[in-house]
């Protein structure tokens, strides 16, 4: 069994599996022995046959494909990749090399002094767009005001955590997981391990700027009740606003003598004004109803193939690669 597992989820990465391959390759004198899971999240590139290709190569560790009924999503995809993993400690990495694979090495040796999640934390973003690294600035900012400084800034899904951490989050029940939160709600003992963002080797990235509001949105209203309190605040502001708009109409009415027509003004403003503030707040309180009834649903979280065994130090090479059923 290995003790080191390492979840890759791709959405076609065909232009990365073949480098990525080779830098893990450079890294196995220096690593415990590992295996890699290639989650495939429903790819519609050549990405698995990039994969399946490995078989006829020579490596010091073993990789396994697990390919998804459908896109899912990175988070989900990460989910699947953790629950397929054997190791004693489990690392997610993204495909697109920005995360370097040598800061594993840093990560083993804090989890060998008996830290139980190591996350990886971004200490320059050079290469990012004046764009990504603005809006990555606000949402770090807005997520420790929400969550009282809880969530440490500039940490993605590069991070390590024990076997009884990756039980625990293997077995929580989120519809819409947010790993960066729920790794940091476990607790344990944790650690940061500073790298620099690389630049992304081949082909685009895929959370485009929908994606990223999405999972903005997962983040807060999975892990912070603000919004409701400020749907609170809004009401109060509002009520306050409308009497002074009241007060203001009843002595513009005395002291003026300029014609209009009585009540017009002071009506549309507070019928526009309210309704916006109603249909905000009725949009704060749909986001946390809608979660409610994904997980009233309760349908499952993920759907897989079976893992296949594409390549390992265990396997003779004129074999067929092995297929290992496993309930994702």
């Amino acid at each position: 069994m290995p003790e080191l597992s390492i979840v890759i989820p791709c959405y076609n990465e065909e232009g990365n599996i073949s480098f990525l391959i080779e830098r893990f390759s450079a890294l196995a004198s220096r690593l415990p022995a590992f295996e890699i899971i290639f989650v495939n999240d429903g790819s519609v590139d050549k990405t698995c046959e990039r994969i399946r290709q490995l078989a006829t190569r020579p490596l010091k560790f073993e990789v396994r494909l697990l390919e998804l009924s459908r896109n899912f999503g990175h988070q989900k995809a990460i989910l699947a990749g953790m629950r397929a993993a054997r190791g004693a400690c489990c690392v997610t990495i993204d495909a697109d090399l920005q995360d370097p694979p040598e800061t594993i090495v840093a990560m083993v040796e804090k989890w060998q002094n008996g830290f139980d999640v190591v996350l990886g934390q971004r200490n320059d973003r050079t290469t990012d767009t004046f764009f990504k690294r603005t809006t990555a600035a606000v949402f770090y900012k807005l997520m420790a005001y929400l969550t009282n400084g809880e969530f440490p800034p500039h940490v993605g899904d590069f991070r390590l955590v024990s076997r009884r951490v990756l039980d625990v989050l293997n077995n929580l029940n989120e519809r819409s997981p947010y790993w960066r939160g729920l790794v940091n709600w476990v607790g344990y003992k944790r650690a940061l391990v500073q790298y620099k963002r690389e630049a992304r080797f081949a082909g685009e990235s895929k959370y485009n700027f929908v994606k990223m509001m999405l999972l903005a949105l997962d983040a807060i209203f999975s892990f912070s009740k603000q919004p409701l309190y400020l749907s609170n605040l809004l009401g109060f502001i509002t009520s306050l606003i409308s009497l002074l708009i009241i007060v203001t109409h009843l002595t513009m009415k005395i002291i003026s003598t300029t014609s209009f027509v009585p009540g017009w003004m002071s009506l549309m403003a507070v019928i526009t004004f309210l309704g916006g503030i109603q249909l905000f707040c009725l949009g704060i309180v749909g986001q946390y109803i809608g979660r409610i009834f994904d997980q009233a649903i309760n349908r499952p979280q993920v759907l897989s193939y079976d893992i296949e065994v594409i390549a390992g130090s265990e396997l003779e090479m004129n074999q067929s690669p092995a297929i290992q059923k496993s309930l994702i």
